[in-house]
């Protein structure tokens, strides 16, 4: 059983996994977006799949915690 103060860390935590993981996919929105209408700019693959790797990481902490909290 927690307290108080730990549910609301949790969810502290939570909020920001989740903003982070938005932030992650603007980043790669916008580098697309830089590709595609920059003719002297070529995006990495690499990279782009490392941010979304990082991105579904961030919501994959999410969504198992919601698999767990499920009676």
């Amino acid at each position: 059983m927690t307290d108080d103060r730990n549910g609301a860390r949790d969810v502290d935590y939570r909020a920001a996994r989740i903003g982070a993981a938005l932030a992650l996919v603007g980043v790669i929105v916008i580098v697309v977006l830089i590709d595609a209408l920059s003719p002297d700019y070529e995006v990495s693959v690499p990279l782009v799949f490392a941010i979304l790797g990082a991105s579904a990481a961030l919501l994959g902490v999410e969504i198992i915690d919601f698999v767990r909290r499920q009676p």
